[in-house]
């Protein structure tokens, strides 16, 4: 029996949590595409003339990234994810860098309130946290209780990230105001 690993219980959650993130972003750039848009520019990382065409595929990416993570070819999209993770730690730390922190995050909620290093530090950890959905997972059947457990876990985790996104926002929305 495999003993070294993560409980499929905690794999399936992160994998799940996941797919709800970023089909969530995607679908709020999506309807939101012209203001991610114009927030990708404000990043100032990639020529103007090219927003367009990056704006669709960081969307494509985030879709392809969400319907991985529910499939057996979910290490396909925990390497993606975990790339996307790092990618926006790294916009947000160069422009945080060049003291531009008036500019939205680009996450879905966002509303104006700028970028402080807990954002940085936030895809960090949710880098960190995908990428444990990586390990081999412990051999063991899954039964109801794991599914109700689950499901608990997820919602859960929606509050959570519901209140550090509106404690990142009051962060940067008073630091505006020194």
């Amino acid at each position: 029996m495999n003993t070294i690993g993560i409980d499929p219980l905690v794999q399936h959650t992160v994998l799940f949590g996941f797919a709800l993130v970023y089909g969530c972003s995607a679908i709020h750039k999506i309807r939101h595409y012209v203001i991610f848009r114009g927030t990708l520019e404000n990043y100032r990382l990639i020529p103007a003339g090219l927003s367009s065409a990056a704006t669709i595929m960081l969307i494509a990416a985030e879709l392809i990234t969400a319907l991985l993570l529910l499939t057996p070819m979910y290490l396909a999209g925990v390497a993606i994810g975990f790339t996307l993770q790092v990618a926006y730690c790294l916009a947000i730390s160069v422009n945080l860098a060049r003291g531009r922190v008036h500019i939205d995050c680009g996450c879905m909620g966002a509303d104006g309130e700028g970028i402080s290093i807990f954002h940085a530090v936030r895809n960090v950890l949710l880098a960190v946290l995908l990428a444990s959905a990586a390990l081999p997972p412990v051999i063991r059947e899954m039964g109801i209780l794991d599914g109700t457990i689950m499901v608990f876990a997820l919602l859960c985790s929606v509050v959570a990230w519901a209140v550090v996104n509106k404690m990142l926002s009051n962060y940067s929305q008073q630091a505006s105001w020194r």
